[in-house]
């Protein structure tokens, strides 16, 4: 058999036991319910600020870069008697200026 004074502080060690183990396994899940919506909610986050910052330079890029800039560069093509030309090719060459 307890003691009165045994049982009371046994009572009062479980007791407090019974909350720790509470808070602790109330603390665990919040970190483990809250730890993927905080990564995902910073991720978000970085993929919208990216977002606004590609948005912001194509403005400026297609309203205030002169167009000149970012025109195509224009080829120029060598002319036929430059490049090398195969037999068949000079013939027909040939051909063409002779009429």
């Amino acid at each position: 058999m307890l003691a009165p004074g045994q049982t009371a502080g046994e009572t009062e060690t479980r007791r407090k036991a019974s909350a720790f183990m509470n808070n602790l396994t109330a603390s665990v899940s919040l970190l483990v319910l809250g730890f993927p919506v905080t990564t995902g909610s910073i991720r978000a986050a970085v993929f919208s600020w990216a977002l606004i910052a590609i948005a912001i330079m194509r403005f400026v890029w297609m309203h205030f870069v002169p167009q000149g800039c970012l025109a195509p560069t224009t080829t120029t093509h060598a002319p036929i008697n430059d490049l090398k030309l195969t037999s068949l090719e000079r013939e027909a060459q040939q051909i063409v200026s002779w009429r």
